[in-house]
């Protein structure tokens, strides 16, 4: 394979499964990733050999501007700790994406931000929040790496609080996850309609990306 083709990383579970349907047929490498800060670990193991890395997934917005199915391009990140509440080091996005999609300011948080009030908080920050994209840019500073997400839920929306349910490894505790979504019906319906929409938009973008790689790949060799 090209060595210019990025290596695609997509949170596991249903955002890898979209991703995967949108570049069938393709033989660009795509590898699930954890949860959160649980990524590291995965990632550590695998001899990614490209040069350019591409991060895909959803995430929450914190602007009133983005909404439900906007897809944003990352120009950098922070990283914020909850218990601390201290941000890291800015870290810098390579830009893969078009002109014609946002560029946002990304923040990557070690817990679900899951009710409007801390969405609120965070907005000073950034406009995007996500689990994971800091770790990965931290993880290859000499790689060329972008940040490609799709906006599951505005800034607006509460949902449930899933961090029960996330365990230490990454993955995610099915009944923990049940649990808390009957306690908060109303707040999941939200992140029902929102995971559909938005894991809709991500495998749709995930085609467009790949019919773009390819075009410019036999340009290239014209």
């Amino acid at each position: 394979m090209n060595n210019c083709f990025p290596v695609i990383l997509v949170p596991q579970g249903r955002e890898y499964q979209a991703v995967l349907k949108g570049i069938k047929g393709s033989s660009i490498k795509v590898i699930p990733i954890p949860i959160g800060k649980a990524c590291i670990d995965v990632l550590k193991k695998n001899n990614i050999q490209q040069e350019s890395i591409l991060l895909m997934g959803v995430a929450g917005s914190l602007s009133a501007q983005l909404q439900l199915g906007d897809v944003v391009g990352y120009q950098s990140c922070f990283l914020y700790q909850n218990q601390q509440g201290v941000l890291a080091k800015e870290l810098t996005c390579a830009n893969f994406f078009a002109d014609t999609i946002t560029s946002v300011q990304g923040l990557t948080s070690d817990l679900l931000i899951a009710n409007s009030e801390q969405k609120q908080k965070l907005s000073q920050y950034a406009q995007v929040v996500d689990m994971e994209s800091y770790h990965v840019l931290e993880l290859y500073p000499t790689k060329s790496v972008s940040v490609l997400r799709v906006i599951s839920d505005n800034s607006q929306q509460d949902l449930p609080d899933l961090n029960c349910a996330i365990k230490s490894d990454g993955k995610i505790d099915s009944l923990a996850l049940a649990l808390a979504m009957l306690r908060e019906p109303q707040a999941s319906a939200h992140l029902i309609y929102g995971s559909i929409k938005a894991l809709s938009k991500l495998e749709a973008l995930a085609r467009e990306i790949i019919r773009s790689l390819q075009f410019h790949s036999h340009a290239d060799g014209l």
